[in-house]
């Protein structure tokens, strides 16, 4: 089960940056996301701060670049 999530994850990640996408920022996002779950299944933060936080953190990866 565990691979199956893993690989439906990377999926929707890799499908989401469409064509081309760099495969290291498909792995940074994919250890972010996993990353947050563990912080929001262990209590660390609630999923609507986790869903808040991963906005931050995704568009500063994706935009690193920008001006």
């Amino acid at each position: 089960v565990r691979d199956s999530i893993g690989a439906e994850i990377h999926r929707r990640i890799t499908s989401a940056l469409g064509p081309g996408a760099d495969s290291r920022t498909a792995s940074a996002l994919e250890m972010t996301f996993f990353g947050a779950l563990v912080q929001a299944g262990s209590g660390a933060f609630t999923y609507h701060q986790i869903a808040d936080r991963l906005t931050f953190v995704v568009t500063l990866m994706l935009h690193q670049g920008d001006s």
